[in-house]
């Protein structure tokens, strides 16, 4: 049982770490882009921007689709207990 939580730990921080990694670069970047007045390096960091956020919503629609098969799951083990009754 430990070694699945080190490994679902581990996971979780990975994606954390892109998360942080993501936002850290549009921000350095957007800041180095309105200091210099670069339209080049501001077009950089809102695509790291974009990069957040798509990242977000795979992990958001993952995790929905893993909330609706415990569901469905649970719906028939109800259903396969009650007739076993």
């Amino acid at each position: 049982m430990g070694m699945i939580l080190t490994i679902v730990y581990l996971l979780i921080a990975l994606l954390f770490f892109f998360y942080s990694l993501y936002l850290y670069q549009f921000g350095s970047r957007i800041k180095k882009g309105m200091y210099l007045n670069s339209e080049e390096e501001t077009t950089l960091a809102f695509s790291k921007l974009k990069l957040f956020f798509k990242l977000w919503g795979i992990i958001t629609i993952i995790i929905i689709l893993f909330y609706v098969l415990i569901f469905v799951i649970t719906i028939a083990g109800g259903i396969l207990g009650a007739s076993r009754m």
